[in-house]
């Protein structure tokens, strides 16, 4: 399994594992917790489908293989 990389280096069109700390602060009740989340980063969504504006993924890394070779699509 590959580490977490810095959002920076986020590749795009591609489902990868996210990682945000949550912001207390927040409105949206979860966007206030710790999330990783399976998402993508496209030109359709350039900030991912799943972020909540309040609490920005922090860092990203590349989906572990499935049991069995099942596919990831």
């Amino acid at each position: 399994m590959s580490e977490w990389q810095e959002i920076n280096t986020v590749p795009r069109d591609i489902k990868l594992l996210f990682f945000s700390k949550g912001n207390s602060k927040a409105s949206n009740t979860q966007a206030r917790s710790l999330q990783i989340v399976v998402d993508i980063i496209n030109d359709r969504w350039p900030r991912g489908m799943h972020q909540f504006p309040e609490s920005k993924y922090s860092h990203w890394m590349y989906l572990p293989t499935p049991p069995n070779g099942v596919n990831h699509e």
